[in-house]
This record gives C-alpha cells, sequence and structure tokens, in this order.
C-alpha cells in the first residue's frame, strides 16, 4: 500500500492496537451518523487508541466533522 509522508495507512494505525471485534453502523436517518465499536483488550488500550493524535488524524482524512462521541463499557 503506497501513503504519502512518513504517516502510516489507517489499517496500519489498526493493526497496531489490540482489538478483538469491531463494526460499523450508519443511521437509517442520518447517513452522517455512525455508530463505531471496538473490542480491545484492556482499557488503557482503548483509552491510547481514542487519544492518539495519528487516529485524530485519520478521522479528518476520513471525512469526520465535529467532535466524536466516545464511551467505554464493558460487556455483562
Amino acid at each position: 500500500m503506497v501513503h504519502g509522508g512518513d504517516k502510516p495507512p489507517a489499517g496500519a494505525l489498526r493493526a497496531r492496537r489490540i482489538s478483538f471485534r469491531s463494526a460499523a453502523y450508519q443511521s437509517v436517518d442520518d447517513p452522517n451518523d455512525i455508530t463505531a465499536w471496538r473490542d480491545f483488550a484492556s482499557l488503557d488500550e482503548a483509552q491510547a487508541c481514542v487519544s492518539s493524535a495519528r487516529l485524530r488524524e485519520v478521522m479528518a482524512e476520513g471525512g469526520v466533522a465535529g467532535e466524536p462521541n466516545v464511551w467505554f463499557a464493558t460487556e455483562v
């Protein structure tokens, strides 16, 4: 895969994080309303991913406008 500069492509960003399952959903009422979830091995891994500068860059490159709503949960 070819990409510019020294930034890894979005796929490489995903590969560096330890995640097990993920999915993305689009609202039937608003195609700009996207919900994405991902399982991580630990809360620390999830928080590191969310706070990474590269994730912000990838979201901007993907056209994300505005600040995402992020929350952490555990399966019961």
